[in-house]
């Protein structure tokens, strides 16, 4: 019993490998280029290739750098489908990857429009077609096409191509992976005016005559000298597809983003003004983000430096600070410890310490503060806060004269950063 059921399962396995294969028969393929780091012909017809301009084999594929890079067969009467009174039926079916879906040959046999015999094509507008011809006399076409084919770029795609023989066009498919994508007739000359395919002794080229320079790839090619039906069509890419559609997994994931801003004070005292030395004071500004683009800072004058009196001290006027307001003017403003070529404010490190500079006859350089934003510190990557990466200490003088109205000065100044992200 058990023996009886092995044997069944057995044959069941054989004929099942049978059906899978049958398409594969050396009684219905004419070539087979599957491109095993050579050119050769597996159809045992020895229709073995050879590489033109550039074209190279990589990894087993076809692969075609250039316009005019492509893959010849010597010419072979099996290559031509008449019998020498009727066409005869074929197929053609391969994979192809395409950048840009436009203006080459897949597949043709003869180089001009007077010695043609089939030529499987793209178009001008991403159509794909087939076509038969028949060169005596003025040039007879037959053939069908796809619609525009633009959206499977950048993709691998199974092409088949069909004829019956019949020469007219309805017995022509084009089909993409597994679907009949034919929709109109394509051609030339005049109604009853193709009477079989002539044999014109020219090679058969593969991926020859792009208009544009894009890469093509092409793999398992296959001829039969029978019309495929769509059951075998199937069979066919569902056998080979697995090397060829996407087996990656694409692994998304977010990060919310991020903007923060501290003073290391909210005041900033600078003590009793003197007519001989500069006052200074302090703090520093950070901000963290992983804004990609980092973040841009900004300062503003909320109201003058001025006492209850309304009496203001009044804005540096020369670039810098000087000891005695130069003993003619009073001198207020910023100065901060990193700038860019696009930063309002001078950069005071080259001179001392924003502390140092305090109680000083040292100049410092500074400019003053308005109404308006003016940005004082920009990073262009995400900032962690360090001294390079996201902190700058503002650094705020003044200086006086001996007619400077007494009081006690005071104004706020409002701080906002901007993230980039």
């Amino acid at each position: 019993m058990n023996l009886k059921r092995f044997l069944i399962f057995s044959l069941l396995l054989i004929i099942l490998f049978l059906v899978v294969n049958s398409v594969s028969a050396t009684g219905d393929i004419i070539g087979w280029w599957h491109f095993s780091n050579n050119t050769n012909d597996s159809s045992g017809n020895s229709l073995n290739g050879n590489l033109r301009n550039g074209a190279v084999v990589n990894k087993s594929i076809l692969e075609l750098p250039n316009a005019g890079s492509h893959l010849s067969i010597s010419d072979n009467d099996l290559l031509t489908f008449n019998n020498g009174s009727n066409d005869l039926p074929f197929s053609i079916s391969l994979w192809i990857y395409l950048d840009d879906m436009t203006s080459t040959n897949i597949i043709r046999k003869g180089d001009s429009g007077t010695t043609y015999e089939y030529r499987f094509m793209i178009d001008s507008s991403d159509r794909i077609a087939f076509l038969i011809f028949d060169s005596v006399g003025s040039t007879c076409s037959r053939g069908r096409r796809s619609d525009s084919m633009s959206a499977f770029e950048d993709q691998w795609i199974y092409l088949t191509a069909t004829y019956d023989g019949g020469g007219d066009y309805s017995g022509i498919k084009v089909y993409l992976n597994t679907s009949q994508i034919d929709v109109s007739n394509t051609g030339n000359g005049a109604e009853g005016c193709y009477d079989g395919m002539e044999n014109e002794a020219k090679d058969l080229l593969f991926g020859e005559g792009a208009d544009n320079l894009y890469d093509r790839k092409i793999d398992d090619i296959r001829i039969y000298n029978k019309e495929l039906s769509l059951t075998e069509i199937q069979q066919i890419y569902n056998y080979t597809r697995d090397q060829y559609e996407d087996q990656t997994v694409e692994i998304t994931a977010s990060v919310d983003p991020t903007l923060s801003l501290s003073l290391s004070s909210t005041t900033c005292s600078l003590n009793t003004f003197s007519t001989t030395n500069i006052r200074t004071c302090s703090y520093n500004v950070t901000v963290t983000t992983n804004g990609t683009g980092g973040y841009s800072a900004y300062i503003r004058e909320v109201d003058d430096l001025k006492n209850s009196a309304s009496d203001v001290i009044s804005d540096t006027a020369s670039s810098y600070i000087t000891s005695g307001g130069s003993g003619t003017d009073e001198e207020y403003g910023i100065g901060v410890s990193t700038q860019d070529t696009a930063d309002v404010f001078p950069d005071y490190s080259g001179v001392d310490t924003c502390a140092n500079l305090d109680n000083d006859t040292i100049s410092l350089p500074a400019e003053p503060i308005t109404s308006d934003d003016q940005r004082f510190a920009t990073y262009t990557d995400p900032a962690d806060g360090g001294s390079n990466h996201g902190q700058t200490t503002i650094c705020h003088g003044a200086a006086i004269i001996g007619t400077t109205p007494a009081g006690v000065y005071s104004h706020d100044v409002l701080i906002t950063v901007v993230g980039n992200f």
